[in-house]
């Protein structure tokens, strides 16, 4: 749980320089495609606004840019410093609910990756040949608070000695080869590729694996897309079913062996749709195999143009009976559940103490977004069960 904790702040902090990073790049017009720095700021956000929703903070993306320090694009390195230091909505928030030690983990990665950006600044204005002598000018304070910042930068890794000691010993070397340039009281361009290279060893200290979760931000994009066009209805309701077994691949697998599939008749009534072997002794489905006896989760997508009444609950109920099963499943549904239709699936916990967790187009997203940023899609039926326990 630590672990996964950890992980996530992590990859908190490095999204929040890379969307103030590639903001400031997107308003300055950069040589790179505006479409494609457009979109690396959207994933940021989203990858912000998800992560810690599921950690337990509620974050806005305009206080990075919106706060004590004035955002101005036309000043990017000063921006991107000044943005993330004294803007951040993060850290507090982080301390307050998870402590000092999980809030130094985001500061750390957060100034570690932001040094390195600024290092890239200072080696390529260093390079006469690189930048004219008027560009020099206006840069001067650009590259004065560049330099300000890696001084702030070794200063809190210094003052964080201790933890790095105990918490981070492969990255304990490296913070004291960077002690010298603090002791010899300046920073210089003397020093940038030396800094940069002790900084390489901060870098895997502090490493999230980002090519995976844009790996799997392309293939949600993709299923989102499958499932938006696929129309609500009879007539395509075997189009249905195939992205909702594609979508419970992208979800559960690999933690799940397999998901097994089932054959239907014409009318998609008699068979179950799918099967989740239930092989989890630990975190959420531990739980709802204790609870529930679920050696086997069901799940069954009805892609019904109206509502879902109470006979396609129970037909889900027959199932979750048999003593091999065990009494929790899924219903994946179009629209939001109507109020009679909870209300007969109250009657079933009552009666025969079954849950069935109802998941419409709304949550399936929800669910897909948490699997590309959080790994953990199963917090999101954890938060269902929870809300059904409350207002039982």
């Amino acid at each position: 749980m630590r672990e996964t904790l950890i992980k996530k702040v992590k990859t908190l902090g490095i999204f929040s320089v890379i969307l103030i990073h590639n903001t400031c790049r997107t308003l300055l017009g950069d040589e790179e495609d505006e479409n494609s720095l457009l979109d690396t700021v959207m994933k940021a956000g989203d990858g912000i606004r998800i992560i810690s929703a599921s950690i337990g903070i509620k974050v806005e993306l305009r206080d990075f840019l919106v706060g004590e320090y004035q955002f101005d694009y036309k000043k990017p390195i000063t921006t991107l410093i000044s943005c993330c230091i004294f803007n951040d909505p993060i850290s507090s928030k982080i301390k307050d609910i998870h402590g000092s030690f999980i809030a130094n983990v985001y500061t750390i990665t957060q100034h570690v990756v932001l040094a390195n950006i600024v290092l890239q600044f200072l080696l390529k204005i260093s390079d006469s040949r690189e930048v004219s002598g008027k560009r020099k000018d206006k840069i001067k304070l650009e590259r004065e608070n560049a330099e300000e910042f890696i001084n702030h930068f070794i200063l809190l890794f210094i003052d964080l000695k201790e933890q790095f000691k105990v918490n981070y010993p492969d990255m304990y070397n490296n913070l004291v080869n960077l002690e010298q340039y603090v002791e010899q009281d300046k920073v210089s361009k003397l020093h940038y590729k030396n800094i940069y290279g002790v900084l390489n060893g901060f870098m895997e200290g502090v490493y999230v694996d980002l090519s995976e979760i844009y790996e799997r931000q392309k293939r949600a994009q993709s299923l989102l897309v499958e499932l938006k066009r696929c129309k609500p209805g009879k007539q395509e309701w075997m189009d249905y079913e195939r992205i909702g077994i594609q979508i419970l691949e992208f979800l559960f697998l690999p933690r799940f062996k397999i998901i097994i599939k089932q054959s239907r008749t014409e009318n998609g009534d008699t068979r179950r749709d799918a099967v989740i072997s239930n092989n989890q002794t630990m975190g959420f489905w531990g739980m709802i195999n204790s609870e529930f006896d679920s050696k086997h989760i069901i799940c069954e997508f009805k892609n019904y143009a109206t509502n879902v009444n109470g006979d396609q609950l129970n037909q889900l109920r027959m199932y979750l009976l048999k003593p091999t099963i065990g009494r929790f499943g899924l219903l994946f549904l179009r629209n939001k559940p109507t109020k009679r239709l909870l209300q007969a699936r109250k009657r079933i916990y009552e009666e025969s103490k079954i849950l069935i967790l109802i998941i419409d187009d709304e949550l399936a997203e929800k669910m897909i977004n948490y699997r590309v940023y959080t790994e953990y899609p199963e917090e999101i039926l954890e938060e269902l069960k929870n809300d059904f326990e409350l207002s039982y």
